[in-house]
């Protein structure tokens, strides 16, 4: 399949400007530097240069330009099930399937905090009970003296002027 994308990539990019109307400029600064990284099946994955970086990507996205070159990549391989993935290089360079230790699955648990010291079933009758050994702070919120609070600490005691 490779082959066969590499050695149709000029029609391709013929394609994107005489059926979908994109201009030589755009199609020679966005879509020409793209390059062929991988092929998975039916699934084709472009490069775009870690200097151009994400940015490209967003803009590529934003003027369908990616829709423009896989509806073309389809019409040029008579071939509906193709899919494209368009990435910055130094990610496509990244292996998804790489090993992971116990210790270093052990590390991520400990600071994912899956062990948490307080479970539903321990903190709500924990909850309850601060509640019930402070009930002169939550009477004080209900009776509404903690709107005196202020006036109290800060105007009484001269800290700030009314």
């Amino acid at each position: 399949m490779e082959e066969l994308i590499l050695s149709k990539w000029d029609e391709i990019l013929s394609l994107l400007e005489t059926e979908h109307g994109l201009s030589p400029i755009v199609v020679k600064t966005w879509i020409k530097p793209l390059k062929l990284y991988s092929v998975e099946g039916k699934k084709l994955y472009f490069a775009v240069d870690d200097s151009m970086g994400s940015r490209a990507i967003d803009f590529i996205n934003k003027k369908m330009y990616d829709m423009f070159l896989v509806t073309s990549i389809k019409e040029v391989l008579d071939d509906d099930s193709i899919e494209i993935v368009i990435d910055v290089e130094s990610n496509l360079n990244k292996t998804s399937k790489e090993e992971v230790t116990k210790e270093e699955y052990n590390e991520a648990i400990t600071k994912s905090n899956l062990y948490p010291k307080y479970t539903f079933d321990t903190g709500i009758p924990q909850t309850i009970d601060w509640y019930l050994n402070n009930k002169e702070w939550w009477e004080n919120i209900i009776s509404g003296e903690y709107k005196n609070y202020f006036q109290n600490m800060y105007v009484d005691k001269g800290r700030v002027e009314e």
